[in-house]
């Protein structure tokens, strides 16, 4: 074989495939000392960026985790919260029932107003102090809150992001339409005796209704409930047999206890003939004027229709309508949609078409963000809740009465109100609280599958590694080898020259 002295092929060769094992060698060794497939971006600069993807991703599941568990130990405290507000509301409830009873002294009553007062404050420091972390739940701070409001409305709530924040005022109370006329039955039966005329304002429009001698009441009658004046005349033959009323048809059914009075009440303006009031005839007279006491107030109740005219932020009035039967509960719409409040002496408004001042006051709207709770690993992943206040104004149990039976009784209803909202706030909080739970186990779950994935991008295959590292220790001995050989062989070629 060619000896050559200036190149040695032979030995660079083996030296060339000695440094390649020996790199390799080195890549092994610092892989199962480490741990990593990827220490650098030299040893896959791919797959070095699909693994920081996925590391941030991993990552971020990992504090949604935390997030989701810090909104549940929120949100628990809230519930908390909530079921000391509804067991102080049962025992009010209970209280109330006690009240209604006539065999109480007022001692007794006295000390249920004492005990209910204390329930109260109860409610009201829950609301006001049930937190976490310094976050609190029932206060309003998570959503509408009110402050406000004067002596004369109570259950004043403005729900989260349906209300404008500013002060409302309360300028007026607007008399209900007045429903009904009645009379006694005509002198002569069912016949009229005489030509007789009568005027008839409605709730939509006036019209004069003539009878001629010897026509039927069932005829005339037919000629009023057919006009278009909005009213319908009729023998009334539930509350007063034989009386003939005159009934607004716009609030449908007659009720005896309602005595409203309006701009679009139902009046009777002039009459003749069998319908002369200053005659033996039917002499239509404003009905159930018991009802009214001397100062022309109504009682027992505002009664249908009576609505409230509220001064909003930017300086317009709007009339809201009441719904109830006594209309003490009013509820906004259009710019005060979401307001809704209830009047505590519904009874005071003025029979008349005048107004009534209610609160010169008013009541301060503060809507505060709703809090969110991040539970995802991308933007925009986040359950968002709110929560408005649930204080005793804004449960309509702050001005309740059981110095009396009536006031007891009314106690009940609001109580019953008051419940009926815990509940649902209650059932909002375990809907929130059940999305959560199953937020944290979603991010738990895609946690570890974004994890796993990224383990194979990144750490190192020990047993794969463990295979290169003997294989590689084998070949550096076994090269390390060949080169002495070869440089040997070389020598002993010049030696024989020489």
């Amino acid at each position: 074989m060619p000896v050559r002295i200036n190149a040695q092929i032979d030995a660079f060769r083996a030296e060339r495939s000695l440094d390649l094992v020996a790199a390799d060698f080195e890549q092994a060794v610092a892989r199962l000392a480490s741990g990593l497939r990827i220490r650098g971006a030299a040893d896959d600069p791919a797959g070095l960026g699909a693994s920081q993807t996925l590391r941030a991703q991993s990552n971020g599941f990992e504090q949604a985790g935390r997030n989701a568990q810090d909104a549940i130990s929120l949100l628990q405290a809230g519930d908390i919260g909530l079921a000391g507000i509804q067991a102080a509301l049962q025992r009010l409830r209970v209280l109330a029932i006690q009240a209604a009873s006539d065999t109480l002294t007022l001692h007794d009553r006295a000390n249920i107003q004492t005990e209910a007062a204390a329930l109260v404050r109860h409610i009201d420091l829950l609301a006001q102090q049930t937190d976490v972390n310094g976050k609190r739940v029932l206060d309003g701070s998570l959503g509408g809150q009110i402050s406000g409001g004067g002596p004369d409305i109570t259950a004043i709530v403005a729900q989260a992001g349906a209300v404008r924040a500013g002060i409302y005022r309360l300028t007026g109370a607007q008399n209900a339409t007045r429903a009904v006329w009645t009379s006694n039955a005509p002198p002569n039966g069912s016949f009229f005796t005489t030509t007789s005329s009568i005027t008839i304002q409605g709730g939509l429009g006036t019209e004069t209704f003539t009878a001629v001698p010897g026509e039927s009441l069932e005829d005339f009658f037919q000629q009023v409930n057919n006009s278009p004046i909005g009213v319908t005349m009729q023998i009334d033959t539930v509350n007063n047999p034989g009386y003939v009323l005159i009934v607004n048809k716009n609030y449908g059914s007659y009720d005896p206890t309602l005595n409203p009075e309006g701009p679009q009440a139902v009046n009777v303006l002039s009459a003749t003939g069998d319908f002369d009031t200053s005659g033996l005839a039917m002499d239509f007279t404003f009905g159930f004027a018991d009802n009214i006491d001397l100062r022309g107030q109504m009682l027992g109740g505002a009664a249908l229709n009576a609505t409230i005219r509220i001064l909003n932020p930017g300086g317009s009035s709007q009339i809201l309508t009441g719904r109830g039967a006594n209309s003490e509960h009013i509820i906004g719409s259009g710019q005060t949609s979401g307001i809704s409040f209830t009047l505590v002496d519904p009874g005071f408004i003025v029979n008349g078409n005048t107004f009534l001042i209610v609160s010169s006051d008013g009541f301060v709207v503060t809507q505060n963000p709703n809090v969110r709770f991040h539970v995802g690993a991308n933007a925009d992943q986040a359950i968002s809740f709110a929560q408005d206040a649930l204080n005793s104004q804004a449960l309509g149990v702050n001005a309740l009465d059981f110095l009396t039976p009536s006031g007891a009784e009314t106690a009940i209803t609001r109580l019953d109100e008051a419940l009926q909202s815990v509940s649902a706030t209650r059932a909002n909080v375990g809907a929130v609280l059940n999305r959560l739970t199953n937020a944290l186990v979603e991010s738990a779950a895609a946690g570890a599958g974004t994890t796993t994935a990224q383990s194979r991008l990144v750490d190192a295959d020990v047993a794969s590694e463990a295979v290169r590292w003997m294989r590689d220790q084998i070949l550096l001995q076994s090269g390390t080898s060949v080169l002495a050989q070869v440089n040997q062989q070389n020598r002993e070629a010049l030696i024989r020259l020489f």
